[in-house]
């Protein structure tokens, strides 16, 4: 038994483990991904500089199709695009693409 002047303290596991299910839930409600599968986007490069200027020139001029929703990545989430000319497909933060619809 816990003493009483700790009482006051102490939580039931119980009520702890609720407790953070409760806000996880809230979390995922609040936050969804911005695009679905299927919808065709662009793809912008970041400041990372990771990518060989042919590669960044192929990328700009195509469009992608998101082909599945991933979990994020601490701030953002991330899907799984594919290259709607050449097939090949990448892993791309929500922050990264913006739908086709923009440019048209």
């Amino acid at each position: 038994m816990i003493p009483n002047r700790y009482r006051r303290y102490a939580r039931s596991e119980s009520a702890a483990g609720s407790d953070g299910r409760a806000a996880a839930n809230r979390n995922a409600q609040a936050r969804r991904h911005k695009y679905e599968v299927g919808q065709q986007v662009r793809y912008f490069l970041g400041a990372t500089g990771r990518l060989s200027r042919e590669v960044e020139k192929s990328l700009s001029g195509s469009s992608f199709e998101i082909s599945r929703l991933l979990p994020s990545s601490g701030a953002e989430f991330q899907y799984r695009v594919k290259n709607t000319t050449t097939g090949q497909e990448r892993v791309v933060s929500e922050g990264d693409i913006s739908p086709v619809e923009q440019f048209e």
